[in-house]
């Protein structure tokens, strides 16, 4: 996992969270957090949610499919 590759392409990633955690506020997703686990605990304290449990579904979210994100993100560009 590399937080830093889903940070350099905040707006696709928060617009999956958005979809995924719809109780996340769009404007604390402004701008990447600093670390995951800081976006684990929003997600766990509005979507009633273990802290682990959290961290675990943002996980997969964001780096499951690593390889065609990072082709999304060269399609795009």
């Amino acid at each position: 996992m590399d937080w830093s590759k889903v940070t350099r392409n905040w707006e696709a990633a928060s617009d999956r969270l958005l979809k995924r955690f719809p109780h996340l506020s769009a404007a604390a997703l402004r701008r990447p957090p600093a670390r995951i686990e800081l976006l684990a605990r929003q997600v766990a304290e509005r979507h009633e949610l273990t802290l682990y449990e959290a961290r675990d579904e943002v996980e997969l979210l964001l780096f499951a499919d690593i390889p065609s994100y990072q082709l999304d993100r060269i399609a795009a560009g």
